[in-house]
């Protein structure tokens, strides 16, 4: 509870503002103001810290204790006992896991269809390619087939 819960509190300050129990038990979560339609770009989120947390390299330079020290610059036997002295407000802080921007648009729709779109595109034209070829000389109705113009 001394690890695991400062972490889950920075994350929860991140995006949220409140947290109330309804009747049911269920618990509503209040978003910041800025944030009910979309999270900004520069809020981090979960990405951002799973990258850090999957890379080593960043995960040694981003643990920093209170005091200011680097809980991997500890000795190997008195990191686990540390983990309860790391601030994880700065380490888990946008400015020091934020990697990308993450930029809402319709560049991502485009992005998402554009191979589709073009594939059908592709094959329209090579149809119509195609029909524009055959030399359609007799209207008998074996080539109409029948219907009312046959």
């Amino acid at each position: 509870s001394k690890v695991i819960r400062p972490v889950y509190n920075v994350v929860f300050e991140e995006w949220y503002k409140t947290v109330e129990i309804d009747k049911g038990g269920r618990d509503k979560k209040t978003l910041h103001d800025k944030f009910s339609r979309f999270l900004p770009a520069d809020t981090a989120n979960y990405d951002d810290w799973d990258e850090l947390f999957c890379s080593p390299s960043r995960l040694v330079a981003n643990l920093v204790l209170d005091d200011g020290t680097r809980l991997f610059d500890l000795p190997h036997g008195q990191r686990f006992t540390a983990l309860t002295r790391v601030n994880w407000r700065s380490t888990l802080a946008a400015k020091r896991t934020k990697t990308h921007r993450e930029v809402h648009s319709l560049w991502g729709v485009y992005a998402s269809i554009h191979r589709v779109v073009l594939l059908h595109v592709v094959l329209f034209l090579v149809l119509l390619f195609m029909a524009a070829e055959q030399d359609v000389t007799d209207l008998s109705p074996s080539v109409l087939g029948s219907g009312p113009w046959g």
